[in-house]
């Protein structure tokens, strides 16, 4: 089969918008994709369309069809970055006040469109405690909301209390934030010390600590990583009781709307593939009391 003969749109593989330039238009869907040529042409009409790039459609095909990405891709990607970061004055990957985020982590919704997110540090229980949680608003601005954690991890908010939960995992704790409207943190206190709790207090793998979260009406659910084990707290921080699993690392936990709890993992984290199961639950089960 012939090849199609080569032009300069095709050449083009990132086409970009912004106040100054914008190369797209809206009628170029084919090419930029709905949303990217959508992007374009408000960015033409005026509206107030924060900068940012589109990769073409040909790129794209180019990578299915070869299992290649195109030889310059990458190059343009590292300039439309560069000027990115002239246009806003921010350094891509990095939170308002420089610092480059190395590790993100688990997010969660602070209900207003934005999302808070940690950046979990080094997972070594000899690292020092380098874990930050940032917020970042629907329009892109980042803020830093804590620093100092011990390998910050899962993350959960109640608006209604505007209470950040943050499993610290390496100092196996979670902690809870009171947060007032500006992000900024008015009062911390330990919600679960995994080391004074009897169903929480011993462990064999050296790592092993409070994973991921989730919060339902009433409760605060852990995934234990390291030990297999899913436990429940209200929301007072007063322990329920305790799951087992068959996936000794056990990292995420989730309800679904008929109450059942399901809770994923792997069987082991040395080599990959890391086969792991996902168990559920049921209501009657994970909401009764220890005996």
């Amino acid at each position: 089969m012939a090849k199609k003969p080569a032009t300069a749109a095709r050449n083009k593989l990132i086409y970009c918008f912004g106040k100054s330039k914008c190369d797209g238009k809206g009628d170029m869907k084919a090419l930029l994709g709905g949303k990217g040529a959508n992007l374009c042409e408000m960015t033409q009409i005026g509206l107030n369309v924060p900068p940012g790039f589109v990769i073409t459609t040909d790129a794209c095909m180019e990578f299915l069809e070869s299992g290649k990405l195109p030889s310059a891709l990458m190059d343009e990607v590292g300039h439309n970055i560069q000027s990115l970061e002239v246009q806003t004055g921010r350094r891509f990957g990095a939170a308002a006040n420089g610092v480059r985020i190395n590790d993100p982590n688990a997010s969660v919704s602070d209900g207003q469109g934005g999302v808070y997110f940690s950046d979990s540090g080094v997972f070594s229980a000899r690292a020092p405690a380098t874990g930050r949680v940032y917020h970042v608003t629907a329009m892109g601005v980042m803020t830093e909301v804590v620093s100092g954690i011990k390998y910050a991890n899962g993350v959960q908010f109640d608006p209604a209390t505007r209470t950040l939960y943050v499993s610290e995992h390496l100092a196996r704790r979670i902690l809870a934030l009171t947060l007032d409207s500006r992000q900024r943190v008015t009062a911390t206190k330990v919600f679960a010390d995994f080391a004074q709790i009897p169903a929480t207090k011993s462990h064999t793998y050296e790592e092993a600590g409070p994973d991921g979260l989730i919060l339902r009406p009433g409760y605060l659910v852990v995934a234990e990583y390291g030990e297999g084990r899913v436990h429940v707290f209200t929301r007072e921080g007063v322990w329920r009781t305790t799951l087992k699993v068959s996936m000794p690392f056990v990292d995420t936990v989730a309800f679904d709307g008929a109450g059942n709890l399901w809770a994923g993992g792997s069987f082991q984290n040395t080599r990959p593939p890391f086969e792991g199961a996902v168990v559920r639950f049921p209501q009657s089960e994970w909401e009764q009391p220890a005996r």
